[in-house]
């Protein structure tokens, strides 16, 4: 045997290091495929669980854009914020783009937009039925619902064409077939201005989404407070003070808010001199909350009677206000007489 020629044992030991390294970069290529696969594929199961899950809500809200208006206007806003809701969730649980191969972002990013489109037409169609409700007059309302209906229409197309995306993301994949749920928010036919007049028509002749209004007063409470009836006279004892503080409850009973609610207070000397008139301002007040204001420092006599007569008075022409409350109080004339810390309700 010769031994090998030097030249060629020198070309051998150059050929295997690259050779190593080949074969170690197209590892990492099938790792890095590998995982880019897993990736998709993980995609793809979460957005159509998600649209597996927005089936239910879609039929749901599909059914309230369609179907007879049969709940209170309460239980209608709140079956439209679950969806609203579930569409939020939704958008929650996409895989943000970093976490994805780039192949997949494109149908990330339309699955976003679709699930956003149907969002925002949500909400608005939620404000524009309530608007057709309440100014039925104005016209308003129609314009905003037609937005809304034809913002959700759009978002219905966008759908479509993701399930498209999906399904040749599924055969590159090699997944097994899945069947994508039929998804709606709105009728086909929904951007014919038919469908918006019939819904329209519906939502104005609703006795059950008909705003409710129903202030009241529920308490007067009195600083300081009262020590009991006495003087021979129906009337509240206040022990002996100089001013009165008067505080005001109202309770907001109705289905609507209430904004810029002035409470109007007159406090007569039962025996003679001027009426004082004061007023106190309640921003808002929500449905089925109460809030709270107060007449500070009201000037009163010992051994005279007052009787304070509060009114709710709102900006809204059309609404009956309630009645007046009253209040009759008697200041002691004996200074001694110490300050009760017990609130009572006249």
């Amino acid at each position: 045997m010769f031994p090998e020629p030097r030249g060629r044992r020198r070309r051998r030991k150059l050929i295997l290091p690259v050779l190593l390294s080949g074969a170690i970069a197209i590892s990492l290529l099938l790792g890095s495929l590998g995982t880019a696969k897993v990736a998709s594929r993980d995609f793809y199961d979460i957005v159509t669980e998600i649209t597996l899950d927005l089936r239910s809500d879609a039929d749901s809200f599909f059914e309230l854009a369609t179907g007879p208006l049969l709940m209170g206007r309460d239980e209608y806003v709140a079956a439209i914020e679950q969806v609203e809701g579930a569409l939020t969730e939704a958008l929650e649980l996409v895989p943000p783009p970093e976490d994805l191969p780039a192949e997949v972002r494109g149908t990330r990013r339309l699955a976003v937009t679709t699930f956003e489109r149907w969002q925002a037409g949500v909400t608005s169609f939620k404000e524009a039925t309530l608007n057709v409700v309440d100014l039925p007059t104005t016209g308003l309302g129609d314009a905003e619902l037609a937005a809304a209906v034809s913002e959700l229409r759009i978002a219905d197309e966008l759908y479509r064409v993701l399930v498209q995306e999906l399904d040749a993301l599924r055969l590159e994949l090699e997944i097994p077939e899945t069947q994508m749920p039929e998804v709606r928010f709105v009728p086909i036919d929904s951007v014919t201005g038919g469908f918006i007049i019939s819904l329209s028509d519906r939502l104005r002749t609703s006795e059950v989404l008909t705003g409710q209004r129903a202030l009241r007063i529920i308490n007067l409470i009195t600083d300081p407070a009262p020590m009991g009836g006495s003087e021979g006279f129906d009337a509240d004892r206040l022990p002996y003070t100089e001013t009165v503080t008067v505080q005001v409850v109202v309770f907001n009973g109705g289905n609507l808010p209430e904004d810029n609610l002035t409470i109007a207070l007159t406090m007569q000397n039962a025996s003679s001199g001027e009426p004082i008139q004061r007023s106190e301002t309640i921003g808002l007040l929500e449905a089925n909350a109460q809030g709270a204001v107060s007449f500070a420092d009201l000037p009163v006599e010992g051994g005279q009677r007052y009787l304070i007569s509060v009114r709710a008075v709102t900006e809204v022409v059309d609404l009956d206000a309630p009645g007046a409350e009253t209040l009759d109080i008697f200041i002691s004339q004996d200074a001694q007489i110490p300050d009760s810390s017990t609130t009572t309700t006249p």
